[in-house]
């Protein structure tokens, strides 16, 4: 599952460095109802942290799981925030730098990085 997941992050990375050139003429509308319910089916994050983040034991030891998910929650938290303060100076135009085509294509590179490291630990 690991692998599989390495391999659906690597296209979407591809994908997301190729289409980041048409972004700032892109005429296309915005992404529909549809798309966005089959790219949350496909999005393999739980997997990701149920079978490489969190540790075995949280799913056998209750006392283990509360300790997991309190931590996790507690990270999530400012996570979520930063990303809320970055969404709003963007939209403000506080990093004008920072531009659509470079946004996708750093995070090409993110997803990139997070493919070839999951798919190492897999084989490694």
């Amino acid at each position: 599952m690991r692998i599989a997941c390495s391999v659906y992050i690597a296209y979407l990375a591809v994908t997301m460095w190729r289409t980041a050139v048409a972004l700032p003429s892109s005429a296309q509308k915005a992404v529909g109802m549809r798309a966005l319910f089959v790219t949350t089916l496909l999005n393999p994050k739980a997997m990701l942290f149920a079978s490489a983040i969190f540790p075995a034991s949280a799913f056998a030891v209750p006392a283990d799981y509360l300790q997991t998910m309190s931590i996790f929650a507690a990270a999530l938290v400012p996570i979520g925030f930063l990303w809320i303060v970055f969404g709003a100076a963007l939209g403000i135009g506080r990093l004008a730098w920072l531009s659509p085509e470079r946004v996708q294509r750093g995070a090409s590179l993110v997803l990139a990085t997070f493919s070839v490291a999951l798919a190492w630990t897999t084989l490694h």
